[in-house]
């Protein structure tokens, strides 16, 4: 629920991107790359803005870890910021970033 003061600042959407990031539940270790998600999906979702640097050393989406991602994989291969993002979406009990 919003303040009556940030309602008009965050308007609720039906959109949700079709790349997103399911992050389950507290209790899980893993979270998921969801591609092509269904128009019908419907989900409030957390953003993240990150600058990966000029030599990026992280995991990143390519077609050779897409399938790995789509699986699932653990919380703690991803960076700190990713890490924290996925804390504090959950806290916001959101299911996507």
């Amino acid at each position: 629920m919003l303040h009556a003061k940030c309602s008009g600042l965050a308007p609720l959407s039906d959109f949700l991107p079709t790349r997103v990031i399911d992050v389950g539940s507290a209790e899980e270790d893993t979270v998921r790359l969801c591609e092509d998600v269904e128009s019908t999906t419907l989900g409030a979702y957390t953003v993240l803005s990150h600058c990966w640097g000029k030599d990026p050393c992280h995991l990143m989406l390519t077609k050779a870890t897409a399938k790995m991602l789509r699986k699932g994989i653990s919380t703690s291969r991803l960076p700190k910021t990713f890490q924290d993002a996925i804390i504090v979406t959950r806290k916001f009990k959101k299911q996507y970033i």
